[in-house]
């Protein structure tokens, strides 16, 4: 990183807007998605061969493209509105939804992703929260000058660190130093060519993963004020432990300020316990499977836990609907360093305990990838909450691979309000 004049956090938001569309106008024009021959190496890393792997070269192009087009958009969009909504300029799809419920304002719904139609997010904010943020953003100017962010490259997917960066330099003007995750250490040559503007302005550098050692002189490097990881719990603590040693005068709560993380967790799936067609509960089946299938359950938010009412009429139907699911969609390796082994663990802890442990045969991506026993997805019955027989063990801990668990929490009355009253 260079020492530019003037520094990112003192850029007016027109210089910023600036920088997003050079950005964007590289993923338009630039060969980077051949780069280093990128999306191969991915393929190589997924363990995928024949049409699996060709597959995989285009959806990794496409997704990377999308996710980062999608991102500096809205970013463009919503910070050439705050210049000139006084001007005319067209308000945000996401603003011009806007709903009160109570005591609070509700935006949206709108789409996810051009990727993924359909699937649509809204946005809850209460006056306390919207006073909060515009009392922090007021004094981001003066507080982040002089600040460089470390972003710890995410392992298991290659536009989840890009998307961090950008985070970090547009949205709240940190220069970034970003140490690839040892796995994707070829993102390198794509970010070089997407990032090109922030680099020859000095707001943006990126290392190769080097050793344990050599990541904790970086984090406590004097200039560094804040950190963003993708990873497990237990890393994003190890970080915190690296700053608190580096600023002993530093509070815990000024430590833990310093980092952002997007962690791991036993995603649930819950099911209303409402009266479904047959088409209805496969396609429900359908999605938590294609969830749990994709990257071989090595997604932050893939589907681990499916929550059912346990007097439910159509339980049994849906878990049949599942079961065929699980059999029809086909499975990929597991690639991530540690995931067999955890989840082998997992199962056989499940097994001694006495739940009832299934493994689900399915064939493999392609006829030449090869899958074994250990990818394939095991069922998981943990019972009900306060009976004999109950097992917490896999709500209680990211499996990040092959494994389901189904639990079922008590409702006897049909007239309660489930989700309300009994799932949350």
């Amino acid at each position: 990183l260079k020492d530019e004049t003037p520094p990112l956090a003192t850029l007016p938001d027109e210089d910023v807007v600036t920088i997003a569309k050079e950005i964007l106008q590289n993923i338009y024009t630039k060969e980077w998605s051949e780069a280093g021959q990128w999306s191969a190496l991915e393929a190589n890393l997924y363990k995928l061969s024949g049409s699996a792997a060709a597959n995989s070269v285009a959806a990794g192009k496409l997704v990377m493209s999308t996710a980062l087009t999608d991102y500096l958009r809205t970013f463009i969009d919503a910070t050439e509105y705050k210049l000139g909504k006084d001007t005319g300029v067209k308000e945000p799809e996401l603003l011009s939804k806007k709903r009160s419920v109570g005591d609070d304002l509700v935006y949206g719904p709108v789409n996810v992703s051009s990727t993924l139609p359909g699937n649509t997010f809204e946005v809850w904010t209460s006056s306390s929260a919207n006073m909060k943020i515009k009392e922090k953003d007021n004094e981001k100017s003066s507080s982040e000058a002089g600040k460089v962010a470390v972003v710890l490259g995410a392992g298991n997917q290659s536009f989840l660190t890009i998307i961090d960066v950008f985070d970090n330099v547009l949205r709240h003007r940190r220069p970034v130093i970003l140490k690839h995750h040892p796995l994707r250490a070829w993102l390198a040559a794509p970010y070089a060519m997407i990032l090109d503007p922030l680099i020859k302005r000095g707001y943006f550098s990126q290392c190769e993963d080097v050793s344990v050692e050599v990541t904790k002189m970086l984090l406590s490097h004097p200039s560094v004020k804040h950190v963003h990881i993708t990873g497990s719990f237990g890393t994003a603590k190890a970080v915190e432990d690296i700053l608190q040693k580096a600023n002993p005068a530093f509070s815990f709560a000024k430590v833990q300020s310093m980092v952002t993380s997007e962690l791991g967790c036993a995603t649930p799936q819950i099911i209303d316990n409402g009266d479904f067609t047959e088409l209805e509960l496969v396609h429900v089946a359908r999605m938590i499977v294609a969830g749990k299938k994709a990257n071989c359950g090595s997604n932050c938010l893939s589907p681990q836990v499916v929550v059912l009412a346990k007097h439910w009429k159509q339980k049994d139907l849906f878990r049949e609907k599942l079961m065929e699911e699980l059999k029809r969609q086909p499975t990929t390796p597991c690639y991530y360093p540690g995931s067999v082994e955890k989840n082998r663990s997992l199962v056989d802890a499940c097994k001694q305990f006495g739940s009832k442990c299934t493994k689900i045969e399915a064939p493999s991506v392609s006829e030449d990838t090869k899958v074994s026993e250990d990818d394939q997805v095991v069922v998981i019955e943990c019972g009900t909450p306060g009976e004999e027989g109950f097992n917490a063990q896999p709500l209680l801990v990211e499996a990040f691979g092959p494994t389901l668990s189904i639990i079922e929490l008590q409702s006897e009355d049909e007239n309660e309000m489930y989700l309300a009253n009994v799932v949350v």
